[in-house]
């Protein structure tokens, strides 16, 4: 999860208590300048409210394959 955008995922990020709810996104996307988004890789993440909206986030979906 590395590249085009970053992914929303489902998990909660944690924060102090009072703050507002936020959840992991993943990656990096395609806005990230080099000497910002050098460090990112697949297992990176942070926390960003649920009200965000911007052109460089997004989600996949999944299912099993079972």
């Amino acid at each position: 999860m590395c590249g085009n955008v970053w992914e929303w995922t489902a998990t909660l990020f944690p924060v102090p208590k009072g703050e507002q709810e936020r959840r992991i996104i993943k990656g990096g996307s395609f806005l990230c300048a080099e000497n910002y988004c050098h460090r990112f890789r697949p297992a990176a993440l942070m926390g960003q409210t649920t009200d965000t909206a911007t052109c460089h986030m997004g989600f996949r979906c999944a299912a099993d394959s079972g």
